[in-house]
Protein backbone atom coordinates (compact mmCIF):
# COMPACT_ATOMS: atom_id res chain seq x y z
CA UNK A 1 0.00 0.00 0.00
CA UNK A 2 2.73 2.46 0.97
CA UNK A 3 4.78 1.30 -2.01
CA UNK A 4 1.89 2.05 -4.37
CA UNK A 5 1.31 5.51 -2.89
CA UNK A 6 5.04 6.21 -3.02
CA UNK A 7 5.36 5.12 -6.64
CA UNK A 8 2.25 7.02 -7.75
CA UNK A 9 3.58 10.26 -6.32
CA UNK A 10 5.37 12.52 -8.76
CA UNK A 11 8.10 14.90 -7.63
CA UNK A 12 6.22 17.62 -9.47
CA UNK A 13 3.61 17.46 -6.71
CA UNK A 14 6.03 18.58 -3.98
CA UNK A 15 4.70 21.60 -2.11
CA UNK A 16 6.46 24.78 -3.18
CA UNK A 17 9.32 25.66 -0.84
CA UNK A 18 9.84 22.10 0.43
CA UNK A 19 13.18 20.51 -0.33
CA UNK A 20 13.33 17.34 -2.39
CA UNK A 21 15.45 14.64 -0.74
CA UNK A 22 17.18 11.55 -2.06
CA UNK A 23 15.05 8.45 -2.67
CA UNK A 24 16.79 6.49 0.10
CA UNK A 25 16.46 9.33 2.59
CA UNK A 26 12.78 9.68 1.72
CA UNK A 27 12.16 5.96 2.17
CA UNK A 28 13.92 6.00 5.54
CA UNK A 29 11.90 9.02 6.68
CA UNK A 30 8.68 7.34 5.57
CA UNK A 31 9.59 4.32 7.71
CA UNK A 32 10.15 6.60 10.73
CA UNK A 33 6.70 8.10 10.18
CA UNK A 34 5.17 4.63 9.96
CA UNK A 35 6.97 3.58 13.15
CA UNK A 36 5.61 6.54 15.09
CA UNK A 37 2.03 6.05 13.88
CA UNK A 38 2.13 2.30 14.56
CA UNK A 39 3.57 2.76 18.04
CA UNK A 40 1.00 5.40 18.98
CA UNK A 41 -1.85 3.23 17.74
CA UNK A 42 -0.69 0.11 19.61
CA UNK A 43 -0.20 2.01 22.88
CA UNK A 44 -3.64 3.61 22.62
CA UNK A 45 -5.32 0.35 21.56
CA UNK A 46 -3.82 -1.61 24.45
CA UNK A 47 -3.96 1.01 27.20
CA UNK A 48 -6.94 3.11 26.12
CA UNK A 49 -7.22 6.20 28.32
CA UNK A 50 -4.33 4.83 30.40
CA UNK A 51 -2.01 5.79 27.56
CA UNK A 52 -2.13 9.35 28.95
CA UNK A 53 0.17 8.05 31.73
CA UNK A 54 3.00 8.08 29.21
CA UNK A 55 2.43 11.62 27.99
CA UNK A 56 4.59 13.58 30.43
CA UNK A 57 7.50 11.09 30.42
CA UNK A 58 7.46 11.02 26.61
CA UNK A 59 7.39 14.79 26.27
CA UNK A 60 10.09 15.12 28.96
CA UNK A 61 12.22 12.58 27.04
CA UNK A 62 11.82 14.62 23.84
CA UNK A 63 13.02 17.76 25.59
CA UNK A 64 15.91 15.95 27.34
CA UNK A 65 17.08 14.29 24.12
CA UNK A 66 16.89 17.60 22.23
CA UNK A 67 19.00 19.28 24.94
CA UNK A 68 21.55 16.44 24.83
CA UNK A 69 21.85 16.94 21.08
CA UNK A 70 22.27 20.70 21.44
CA UNK A 71 18.86 21.48 19.95
CA UNK A 72 17.19 24.21 21.99
CA UNK A 73 13.48 23.66 21.37
CA UNK A 74 12.53 26.33 23.91
CA UNK A 75 14.74 29.11 22.56
CA UNK A 76 13.08 32.40 23.43
CA UNK A 77 11.39 34.07 26.37
CA UNK A 78 7.70 34.01 25.41
CA UNK A 79 5.46 31.29 24.00
CA UNK A 80 5.13 33.28 20.77
CA UNK A 81 8.89 33.70 20.40
CA UNK A 82 9.64 30.05 21.20
CA UNK A 83 7.08 28.81 18.69
CA UNK A 84 8.28 31.28 16.07
CA UNK A 85 11.76 29.77 16.44
CA UNK A 86 10.43 26.20 16.32
CA UNK A 87 8.26 26.76 13.25
CA UNK A 88 11.06 28.61 11.45
CA UNK A 89 13.35 25.64 12.13
CA UNK A 90 10.84 23.28 10.48
CA UNK A 91 10.49 25.61 7.50
CA UNK A 92 14.21 26.31 7.13
CA UNK A 93 14.93 22.58 7.23
CA UNK A 94 12.58 22.15 4.27
CA UNK A 95 10.30 19.82 6.22
CA UNK A 96 7.22 21.99 5.86
CA UNK A 97 6.15 24.92 3.73
CA UNK A 98 4.33 26.56 6.63
CA UNK A 99 4.00 25.88 10.34
CA UNK A 100 2.09 28.24 12.59
CA UNK A 101 0.62 28.25 16.04
CA UNK A 102 -2.83 29.78 16.48
CA UNK A 103 -3.90 30.80 19.98
CA UNK A 104 -7.54 29.81 20.50
CA UNK A 105 -7.83 30.31 24.26
CA UNK A 106 -5.85 30.59 27.48
CA UNK A 107 -3.08 28.00 27.27
CA UNK A 108 -4.83 26.47 24.23
CA UNK A 109 -3.49 26.49 20.68
CA UNK A 110 -3.85 24.82 17.29
CA UNK A 111 -0.68 23.86 15.42
CA UNK A 112 -1.17 24.13 11.66
CA UNK A 113 1.30 22.25 9.43
CA UNK A 114 1.00 22.90 5.70
CA UNK A 115 3.09 21.58 2.83
CA UNK A 116 4.66 18.74 4.83
CA UNK A 117 7.26 16.82 2.83
CA UNK A 118 5.77 13.49 3.89
CA UNK A 119 2.05 14.19 4.04
CA UNK A 120 1.01 13.32 0.49
CA UNK A 121 2.69 9.92 0.69
CA UNK A 122 2.18 8.94 4.31
CA UNK A 123 -1.28 10.35 4.93
CA UNK A 124 -2.61 8.91 1.67
CA UNK A 125 -1.08 5.47 2.26
CA UNK A 126 -1.73 5.06 5.98
CA UNK A 127 -4.83 7.18 6.49
CA UNK A 128 -3.64 7.72 10.09
CA UNK A 129 -6.18 7.92 12.88
CA UNK A 130 -5.62 7.84 16.60
CA UNK A 131 -2.22 9.41 16.07
CA UNK A 132 -0.50 12.70 16.68
CA UNK A 133 1.73 14.45 14.16
CA UNK A 134 5.38 14.25 15.17
CA UNK A 135 5.79 18.01 14.84
CA UNK A 136 2.82 18.45 17.17
CA UNK A 137 4.33 16.09 19.76
CA UNK A 138 7.39 18.31 19.91
CA UNK A 139 5.17 21.38 20.09
CA UNK A 140 3.37 19.76 23.03
CA UNK A 141 6.69 19.24 24.80
CA UNK A 142 7.50 22.90 24.22
CA UNK A 143 4.13 24.14 25.46
CA UNK A 144 4.22 21.93 28.55
CA UNK A 145 7.68 23.22 29.38
CA UNK A 146 6.75 26.85 28.80
CA UNK A 147 3.69 26.66 31.07
CA UNK A 148 5.13 24.10 33.49
CA UNK A 149 1.99 21.98 33.09
CA UNK A 150 0.85 18.69 31.68
CA UNK A 151 -0.50 18.86 28.14
CA UNK A 152 -3.41 16.90 26.80
CA UNK A 153 -2.44 14.58 23.97
CA UNK A 154 -5.03 14.68 21.21
CA UNK A 155 -5.15 13.13 17.78
CA UNK A 156 -4.11 15.27 14.86
CA UNK A 157 -6.41 15.88 11.94
CA UNK A 158 -4.45 14.59 8.98
CA UNK A 159 -4.92 16.59 5.79
CA UNK A 160 -3.66 15.96 2.27
CA UNK A 161 -0.59 18.17 2.75
CA UNK A 162 -0.36 18.62 6.51
CA UNK A 163 -2.06 18.42 9.87
CA UNK A 164 -3.98 20.42 12.44
CA UNK A 165 -3.52 19.58 16.10
CA UNK A 166 -5.06 21.10 19.22
CA UNK A 167 -2.58 21.62 22.01
CA UNK A 168 -3.69 22.61 25.47
CA UNK A 169 -2.46 22.50 29.01
CA UNK A 170 -4.48 20.42 31.43
CA UNK A 171 -6.10 22.47 34.17
CA UNK A 172 -5.27 21.77 37.78
CA UNK A 173 -1.75 20.56 36.96
CA UNK A 174 1.34 22.43 38.09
Amino acid sequence: MLHDAYNQHSRSHEPVGVQVMSEDRLKAELLFHILLFAYQKVVRDILGSGSQTFVRPTLDAIKKAAEALGVDITKGTTVDEVFENYTKMLQNAGLVKEARLEKVGPEKYVLHINGCTYAKRVHAALKPKDSTCRYALIAMAILGDMYGKEVKIVNSTFLEEGTETSIECQSGQE
